[in-house]
């Protein structure tokens, strides 16, 4: 789970949350990484939707938005 997405895109809201994303992993833990001027976050200069990243192993993230 990831917050403050920006509701129907893949970007984050830099104003909220003093410009920092929070991350929930699967393992329980939770990481706060900086919101880039653009609304994305990045993990080893990758965007974390990117299908490159190693835990999307190659596919398109399913995101979801709350209704």
């Amino acid at each position: 789970m990831v917050v403050p997405l920006v509701k129907g895109k893949t970007t984050f809201d830099p104003q909220a949350y003093g410009g920092y994303a929070l991350i929930l992993k699967v393992d329980n833990s939770a990481v706060l990484l900086p919101i880039e001027s653009d609304g994305r976050v990045l993990i080893d200069g990758k965007d974390i939707f990117d299908p490159t990243q190693p835990f999307w192993e190659g596919k398109v993230p399913p995101v979801k938005w709350p209704e």
